[in-house]
């Protein structure tokens, strides 16, 4: 005689159980859709570390070359978007050479091309066109003498969000706030 067999169910997922999983896949799939249609801020960012080390590496030229009448200086054409350093290396021209290492400038086109806005200010609020280092790499306006962001310079990088070079008086480069 044959037995009969007992049936083993296998458990599967509850409807509620889908319907969880369901929801938790579309709450990451719309998080991280809206991730990939917008930079949110890394343009600026990218061009804030740009300029950043930039400056740090005028800075460092002028620190370790400190022959008299040698200008070391970052020049910002704020109309165009545009940073770099002078024409002729260690000179005080005041036309950018986008043709020199292109680490040192933004290009022709600058922040601009990324659809960004360039500006930067002293500590009295004037446009920050020049930006020159001292021997000690202290911040020195366009003479090359005297000098400037006693109370900290700022150079913004303007789009999405707004990001910020600080120049300290004694010459610390930083990101973010001047004083802060």
């Amino acid at each position: 005689m044959l037995r009969p067999t007992p049936h083993h169910f296998t458990r599967g997922f509850t409807l509620i159980e889908l319907i969880v999983v369901i929801l938790l896949i579309a709450i990451l799939g719309v998080t991280a859709a809206s991730r990939f249609q917008s930079d949110d801020g890394f343009t600026e960012a990218s061009w804030q570390k740009r300029i950043l080390s930039a400056a740090r590496n005028i800075q460092q030229q002028a620190m370790q070359n400190s022959l008299p009448g040698v200008c070391h200086r970052l020049l910002f054409d704020l109309v165009n978007g545009a940073y770099g350093p002078p024409a002729r290396a260690n000179s005080c021209a005041t036309s950018i050479d986008f043709s020199r290492d292109n680490f040192l400038h933004s290009g022709p086109g600058g922040v601009a091309a990324d659809g960004l806005i360039l500006t930067g200010r002293d500590n009295n609020g004037s446009l920050l066109t020049i930006l020159g280092f001292n021997h000690l790499g202290q911040p020195v306006g366009a003479d090359g003498v005297t000098r400037v962001c006693l109370s900290g310079c700022e150079i913004r990088i303007i789009g999405e969000s707004t990001r910020r070079v600080c120049i300290e008086p004694e010459g610390f480069l930083h990101t973010g706030v001047c004083g802060g």
